[in-house]
């Protein structure tokens, strides 16, 4: 408190004085990011408040001691604002803090930073010591609760392969023998805390110990973390092949891990194609074609199966759904037969004349073989004619 006074100067011999309470301070305390992991970091946030609108507080001061669990970071984060130049002792690894000395303006604000981190899981009561100032004397305490919850690790990694080092990527790509393939690995820190010594590992792109892909492999991976690395080309070989690769990284000395599959065959079409007719004799003629498609490589195709015959103009194959399992896919081994025709003309009548077409059969993307059929014209054969016929 303060006294003010006055000298006596008058006649009756009276003097007056007042009397002035200072408040001492207030002090609140908030632990952010609340929940923590266990041996994740969080900040204390203390604010001392001076609630007197006229005087300010000297001599601010206050201890604050740890529960068992919870010690001060490494870096410490220690900082202060709006209290003068006091003494603020925080030590790595210790449970306590210590302030002394601060001052705070009237209708001022002191806040004090440092930061925190608990190996123990569980909720975490934190009281700090009163705080208090010259002349004012003591104030209140401050409390409040860290949650500490268990860690979960975690690592995913996709892995797809594509004909291409660009986009699109996918689980499953179909490619010529002897084409280009490449794979693409997308590894994530799925968990709550940072992984180290991140890596991908894939036995049958690398086949010398220990399988790591070049340029898969990382330090370490903060949490949420996303990296993407690509791997090719690789020839193609035909059949299917199928092969896995695993991600791992660190937390704590123990290894998590991931595996993804994909997988690729190589595409093959075979065409054959035939006539029924075996010559022709005169316009108007028709040419009736079949096209046997078979699926002789070792990927599905997807529906449909179209034929392109350089002469035909009404080429047509039934649905892949009519054939095989009887779905829409073109699976290895199946065969369809598609039809076509050819109407003869003028231009195609006489001696060592001949239609003779090219065809092709495409299924999603993959093109078959060609096949060419040729059909001779030959005289009409009329018989025995009435001897007028000769005249």
């Amino acid at each position: 408190m303060c006294i003010r006074d006055s000298t006596n100067t008058g006649a009756t011999g009276s003097a007056s004085a007042s009397l002035t309470a200072v408040l001492p301070p207030q002090i609140s305390k908030r632990f952010a990011p609340n929940p923590i992991v266990a041996g994740g970091t969080s900040t204390v946030t203390l604010t001392i408040v001076n609630p007197n609108p006229d005087d300010e507080l000297t001599g601010v001061a206050f201890t604050d001691n740890f529960p068992a669990a919870m010690v001060v970071a490494d870096p410490t984060g220690a900082a202060t604002s709006g209290c003068g130049t006091p003494t603020f002792t925080t030590v790595s690894g210790t449970g306590t803090i210590t302030f002394s000395d601060g001052t705070i303006a009237a209708a001022g604000n002191c806040t004090v930073k440092v930061n925190i981190t608990a190996a123990t899981t569980g909720k975490h009561v934190n009281v700090t010591g009163h705080v208090s100032a010259d002349t004012a004397g003591e104030g209140n305490t401050a409390s409040d609760t860290l949650t500490v919850t268990d860690v979960h690790p975690g690592i995913s990694i996709l892995k797809q392969v594509s004909t291409d080092s660009q986009e699109p990527w996918t689980s499953f790509g179909s490619v010529p023998e002897g084409g280009d393939i490449y794979y693409q690995f997308t590894v994530e820190n799925t968990g709550d805390v940072a992984l180290t010594t991140v890596n991908v590992t894939d036995p049958t792109l690398v086949p010398t110990s220990p399988n790591a892909v070049t340029g898969c492999s990382w330090a370490s991976m903060p949490l949420y973390d996303l990296q993407t690395c690509t791997f090719g080309p690789v020839t193609a070989a035909s059949g299917w092949y199928s092969n896995t690769a695993t991600a791992s990284g660190i937390y704590n000395n123990t290894t998590y891990t991931d595996t993804s599959t994909a997988s690729y065959a190589t595409a093959d079409l075979t065409l054959v194609k035939s006539v029924a007719e075996s010559a022709y004799t005169g316009i108007g003629d028709v040419l009736h074609y079949t096209f046997v498609v078979t699926n002789t490589g070792s990927a599905p195709l997807a529906a449909p199966v179209t034929i392109d015959d350089d002469q035909s103009s009404d080429e047509n194959c039934p649905a892949v759904s009519t054939v095989g399992d009887n779905d829409n896919w073109f699976d290895p081994g199946e065969s369809i037969t598609c039809s076509a025709s050819y109407t003869v003309v003028a231009g195609d009548v006489g001696a060592g004349n001949e239609v003779t077409n090219i065809a092709s059969a495409t299924v999603d993307g993959v093109s078959s073989n060609t096949d060419t059929e040729t059909v001779p014209w030959t005289a009409a054969d009329y018989g025995d004619l009435p001897d007028t016929y000769n005249n």
